[in-house]
């Protein structure tokens, strides 16, 4: 038989609600890819040092700072969460896009523990959304071009999507010597690339391709604007332990 429980309290979803011993058991509920503080500082998952101890990411912030609160995002390889949970608590709606089933149920757990409710998680290849998602404020694609076969078509087929973009990438130089010259196609122009070795399915962090393709840095600038996206600010040019790796903020 079926009982119907009371409605928890929301003071009961929320972080700081959690015992020790409950929150143990979540962890073990996931073969954690990514951490993150809750929101009593108390960190969750494990594993992938860009987040650890740190409680906000600064490209959240940035979007907080240009866009304000109560925004509707389309983020782009959501994996377990990480990004979604600190957007939701200022945005109207995150539509969190993800490949891998297994990343999305760490993610669902995380929007548990953090007592976000305005996600919708979708299981589905970013390279394929269908229109009917809807249109949104800002499409926020952090760590996911970098992974795919022919990142040109990729951002066609998202620049109806959104009227701002949030892109942080991996770029090609004349210096990723190890990095075999390539090229990719899309209707009828071509771009100089270089070749990624690609990890698998079994990777959560890497493509699902056996290769992937990084445009060089001109022409992704220019490629963001050729999408509408003029208005282009650059807020970050790193060199990282995998290649060089550029941040931007465009709007129309």
């Amino acid at each position: 038989m079926l009982r119907q429980l009371a409605q928890p309290s929301p003071e009961l979803l929320m972080p700081h609600a959690f015992t020790d011993a409950q929150l143990a058991e979540f962890q073990a509920a996931h073969p954690w890819k990514t951490s993150r503080p809750l929101a009593d500082g108390r960190v969750f998952g494990e594993g992938k040092g860009a987040f650890g101890n740190v409680p906000t990411d600064p490209r959240v912030e940035l979007v907080r700072k240009n866009l304000g609160d109560g925004k509707r995002v389309l983020e782009i390889g959501a994996c377990e969460g990480q990004h979604t949970v600190l957007l939701a608590q200022f945005c109207k709606q995150v539509c969190a896009v993800e490949v891998r089933p297994r990343n999305v149920v760490g993610a669902l757990i995380r929007q548990f523990l953090w007592g976000v409710k305005n996600v919708d998680n979708v299981v589905v290849d970013a390279r394929g959304l269908d229109p009917a998602i809807g249109r949104f404020d800002l499409i926020f694609h952090v760590g996911v071009l970098y992974h795919l076969l022919n990142p040109v078509e990729h951002l066609h087929s998202l620049k109806d999507f959104g009227d701002a973009l949030l892109l942080d990438t991996h770029y090609a130089t004349d210096e990723c010597v190890k990095m075999p010259k390539s090229t990719v196609t899309w209707q009828g122009r071509t771009w100089q690339t270089r070749k990624f070795r690609e990890s698998g399915w079994g990777d959560v962090f890497s493509g699902v391709d056996d290769w992937s393709e990084w445009l060089y840095r001109d022409d992704l600038l220019q490629l963001v604007r050729d999408l509408g996206f003029t208005r282009i600010e650059v807020f970050r040019d790193v060199v990282e332990r995998n290649g060089p790796r550029i941040g931007l903020f465009a709007r129309r």
